[in-house]
């Protein structure tokens, strides 16, 4: 009986095709599609030679831009957050110089009350206010504002936006972040804007039991990210909202900052204001005190010469909300360089939109 001979191996299987495959293989690894590129060309050996250490070259760039995108897609919030931090001592003196008292709220409902820490949890607050700050029920009180300050700050370093907005007829309740101050743990998106939204509520309670007032948010650079994060629960009992330096999303600011780099796609859906701010407004055209069926009011201001967030990104969101909307720009003023004077006239110009001495809503 004859014997068949054992088949060929085919190259991919036997040992001398194996190695060819594996060869070829590390040499698109290592010279990546160029190398490919120039078996499949019919080129003269002496351009070949020219080509082959350029494509190399761009194939190793292409490599380590891919590397450097997931390092920094990895580490991103450490490149969005800067906090400053106090030591018990120094917020011990920072509240006596600027007359500053952890916010304490006179009611609160259900979880809010809890997420507050009040003053006997030393100086882990997340709010303060003014020692004379205005009691919501008294009769000249017009409301509540609450302010999320910039990324270069800290609640303790923020008291000139109370001393701006108290003799306006506003309690001030300046916000703290997560990990700024001496506020503990570590800044987010989400750990910023949770305790945000149980200070608007409980601060909407007491002007609730007063019976007059509402409660205002105003929020400066990274605070404007926090207020309209907040904002996308669209039942936050929020009269109000004042933007300094407002953005359109954390992508647009990158985008900016590292046009390198694909950032709108790296931070997609991180503080989509464009996106949070109108839904809330829409929702709140049903239960807005005055005028009935009126949507909530925002003033956005921004600083012609702003290379940290350029006025178009501003102006984004300012197209992207309806009526009723303010916008405010400050000539010659960079990032740093707005009017922070209390007797600025601005001040009261945007509270005034926000709020008409005259008729200035209730809280729903």
């Amino acid at each position: 009986m004859s014997q068949q001979p054992p088949p060929a191996p085919s190259p991919a299987t036997s040992p001398e095709g194996g190695v060819t495959l594996w060869r070829r293989i590390s040499e698109v690894a290592i010279h990546g599609p160029g190398e490919m590129l120039l078996a499949a060309l019919p080129l003269p050996p002496l351009a070949r030679t020219i080509l082959r250490p350029m494509l190399t070259a761009l194939w190793m760039a292409l490599r380590i831009y891919v590397l450097l995108v997931v390092i920094l897609w990895f580490i991103q919030d450490s490149l969005l957050y800067f906090p400053r931090r106090f030591s018990p001592d120094e917020a011990e003196q920072l509240l006596k110089n600027n007359h500053l008292t952890p916010y304490v709220p006179a009611s609160a409902p259900g979880k809010a009350r809890d997420d507050l820490r009040n003053a006997a949890a030393g100086f882990n607050d997340i709010a303060y206010t003014t020692s004379d700050a205005p009691d919501p029920h008294a009769p000249g009180t017009r409301g509540t504002i609450i302010v999320a300050h910039g990324n270069g700050g800290t609640a303790l370093m923020s008291a000139g936006f109370a001393e701006a907005l108290q003799p306006l007829g506003f309690r001030v309740i300046l916000y703290e972040y997560p990990g700024y101050g001496t506020n503990p743990g570590t800044p987010s998106e989400r750990a910023n804007v949770e305790p945000l939204r149980s200070l608007v509520r409980a601060a909407a309670a007491e002007h609730a039991a007063a019976g007059r007032g509402g409660v205002y948010l105003f929020g400066q650079s990274l605070g404007c990210g926090v207020v309209c994060s907040a904002l996308s629960d669209t039942t936050l009992p929020v009269a109000g909202v004042i933007l300094l330096q407002p953005w359109d999303s954390l992508g647009g600011v990158a985008a900016v900052q590292y046009p390198f780099l694909p950032a709108r796609l790296m931070t997609w859906g991180k503080y989509n204001t464009i996106k949070h701010l109108p839904a809330f407004l829409d929702a709140s055209a049903d239960r807005s005190a005055s005028p009935p069926a009126s949507r909530v009011p925002v003033a956005i201001i921004t600083c012609a010469d702003d290379t940290t967030i350029p006025p178009h990104l501003s102006r984004r969101v300012y197209d992207a909300i309806p009526e009723p909307k303010l916008w405010l720009q400050f000539p010659n003023a960079n990032h740093n360089t707005w009017p922070h004077d209390a007797h600025e006239p601005w001040w009261k110009q945007v509270t005034d939109f926000v709020a008409p001495p005259a008729k200035a809503p209730a809280t729903p």
